[in-house]
């Protein structure tokens, strides 16, 4: 299939799954990059400091390191991340377990710091999608490196609010759209973001027939409790099990999901059963972070021949990046409300940046200047063009004869006012002609 997208869930430190599992992923491609081979790449929570990390290219080994303590600035080191506020303990009732969450921020800060750097939305290789919760509104939140406004963004940032799990870390405060906000945890609402990729997918016009969806779990348990065993119990018993449990259910829902819309042959869901390793999130013992690793070994090699045929799909080339290099020499024309027709022939640059200028040579600088947000597939260009003067929207459609020839002729079909365009392109001479 032609269009390609890795969703990856949240899970705490059994992260070290699809971390280990995408390893071996990339050595059975050749050692490509990830963000090579997929157009989409989502991540929730443990699951969104991988995705961020393979989008600005980033190789899965180095990501694997985060959970196996084999860096200064591991996710199993305990005294690292996983750090305790002062006097707070499990193993006693203190007033502070109401108070406050079980481990500070400072570790994964530190973390994200250390592997992420300055990198923002805009510094990704594919696209990336990121799941939140936004404290104020009580809405789930996609962070999307499409849009413009989420392009300044910090991934350091959007990984902590994505992995902001209430009980276990605090909320994180950030600034987003001109305001402070306070994020959760995303996996209260998205714990496995592959209905929210494959739906981003379709809104650009990608069609379902055409998408091969990775969807990498981190591990699930399949245990209850005994009868009887949760009938009575209070707050304090429920306070990690729930957090567990709404994220297992939002997955298992997601799941229920994907496997309506994509047939079996499109769709790899790698959720790996626990049966030497146990489903707590923050267990980062030596003994379970080795079991976590042997679970997900385990599980592919008694489904390889599945394995297998995934890895073939994915060997194909990725699609065209969404954004282009060259000169499109245009003619179109803009139909007014009224009927009226007003006709431009200009030639529009789009740059690697994503910017696009109207009006301009190859040594001349544009006069209105427009941005385009939005994503690049054959044969569908999507998105909207915006600037001060003159802003389009709306869904452009092409066609390619030859990776380097990036000239048209065609014509804006759609409404027209000063304030906004709505049409579609339409090639009236097709390339090389």
């Amino acid at each position: 299939m032609s269009f390609r997208i890795l969703s990856i869930d949240g899970g705490g430190i059994r992260g070290i799954i699809p971390a280990a599992l995408l390893q071996q992923l990339e050595a059975d491609l050749g050692d490509r990059r990830l963000c090579d081979v997929f157009d989409i790449i989502a991540g929730t929570s443990t699951g969104s400091i991988i995705a961020a990390g393979l989008a600005i290219g980033k190789r899965a080994s180095e990501l694997l390191q985060l959970y196996e303590g084999q860096s200064d600035n591991a996710l199993a080191d305990e005294s690292h991340v996983f750090k305790k506020w002062a006097g707070s303990s499990w193993n006693w009732f203190p007033y502070s377990e109401y108070r406050d969450p079980l481990y500070t921020a400072s570790g994964i800060r530190s973390l994200l710091n250390t592997r992420l750097g300055n990198a923002t939305m805009q510094s990704v290789k594919t696209r990336l999608l990121i799941t939140a919760i936004d404290g104020q509104a009580r809405t789930p939140r996609v962070f999307d490196s499409l849009e413009p406004t989420h392009q300044p963004l910090l991934l350091r940032d959007i990984c902590t609010a994505s992995s902001a799990a209430p009980v276990y870390f605090p909320g994180y405060q950030m600034r987003f759209e001109d305001n402070e906000r306070v994020f959760f945890d995303g996996g209260m609402a998205a714990n496995n973001p592959s209905t929210l990729a494959v739906g981003r997918a379709i809104k650009a016009g990608e069609l379902p027939q055409d998408m091969t969806l990775v969807s990498m779990g981190t591990g699930s348990s399949g245990k209850g409790f005994p009868l009887g065993g949760c009938i009575d119990r209070g707050g304090f018993f429920w306070m990690r099990h729930l957090i567990n449990w709404m994220f297992d259910m939002s997955s298992h829902h997601a799941e229920d999901l994907v496997r309506c819309w994509l047939p079996l042959d499109q769709y790899y869901r790698w959720q790996i059963p626990l049966t030497l390793a146990n489903d707590k999130l923050d267990d980062c013992s030596k003994t379970n972070l080795d079991n976590l690793k042997l679970d997900a070994s385990n599980y592919r090699g008694q489904d390889l021949p599945r394995w297998n045929r995934m890895v073939d799909c994915l060997k194909t080339a990725k699609n065209k990046a969404f954004t282009l290099d060259g000169v499109w020499d245009s003619e179109f024309t803009a139909v007014d409300m009224d009927g009226s027709e007003e006709t431009y022939n200009d030639k529009v640059q789009i740059t690697s940046s994503g910017n696009a200028y109207k009006g301009v040579t190859t040594d001349q600088t544009a006069e209105i200047t427009y941005t385009f947000e939005g994503e690049l597939k054959y044969p569908i260009l999507t998105g909207k063009w915006r600037s001060s003067k003159r802003p389009f929207d709306g869904v452009f459609q092409f066609r390619i004869m030859a990776d380097d020839v990036l000239r048209l002729e065609g014509r804006w079909i759609g409404s027209a006012n000063v304030d906004l365009n709505y049409g579609r392109w339409v090639l009236t001479k097709p390339f090389g002609t």
